[in-house]
């Protein structure tokens, strides 16, 4: 499971060097990494319902996921 906190500013859920680098490539770990309860929405600047208050998140993605679109 990938973590809320940051490490040098990039946030566990969104580190490319520690989930594929260093933990599938170096270490050999075959399986999927599941991401905490909100950890995924909180990568916007805020979240999405009140964004002029509360807490924001990690502030690295401009918006929320994007959807596939049907072929």
């Amino acid at each position: 499971m990938c973590s809320f906190n940051a490490i040098n500013g990039v946030p566990g859920c969104a580190n490319h060097q520690i989930e594929t680098d260093i933990l599938k490539a170096e270490w050999g770990f075959d399986g999927f990494i599941e991401s905490d309860y909100t950890a995924i929405a909180e990568l916007r600047a805020c979240p999405p319902k009140t964004p002029d208050s509360g807490s924001c998140g990690h502030g690295v993605a401009a918006d929320g996921p994007r959807r596939r679109r049907p072929r």
